[in-house]
C-alpha cells in the first residue's frame, strides 16, 4: 500500500527491489567514499578489504541502466557511465547508500 492506495508489484519488480536492496546494503557496509571523474565513478573500500569485485559484480547484474560496466580492483572500483548526468545519479545514489 502507498499513499493509502493498494498497488500490485510483479515478482520482477520484486526481484529487482530486492537485488537494489541487497546493493544499498553492500554499499552502507563496506563503501567508503566515491569520488566522480566526468562519466566515472572511483568507489573506495578499507584497504585490502577484497570486496571490490563482489561489489562490482553486484553492479554489474543490477540491470542499473546508468551503468555501462565496472572495472575492480582490490579495494578500488571503477564505475562506468554512458554520459556524466548518469554518472552523477549513480554517485547520489552510492552516496546516499553510505548515509542510510
Amino acid at each position: 500500500m502507498k499513499n493509502g492506495t493498494k498497488y500490485y508489484i510483479t515478482p520482477y519488480k520484486q526481484k529487482e527491489a530486492k537485488k537494489i536492496n541487497k546493493i544499498q546494503e553492500a554499499i552502507h557496509d563496506n563503501v567508503t567514499s566515491v569520488e566522480r571523474i566526468a562519466w566515472l565513478n572511483i568507489v573506495r573500500m578499507p584497504l585490502n578489504s577484497n570486496y571490490a569485485n563482489a561489489l562490482g559484480s553486484l553492479l554489474d547484474t543490477s540491470n542499473i541502466p546508468e551503468i555501462v560496466g565496472t572495472l575492480a580492483g582490490n579495494d578500488t572500483l571503477v564505475i562506468i557511465s554512458k554520459s556524466e548526468d548518469d554518472a552523477a545519479k549513480i554517485k547520489q545514489f552510492i552516496l546516499e547508500s553510505i548515509d542510510n
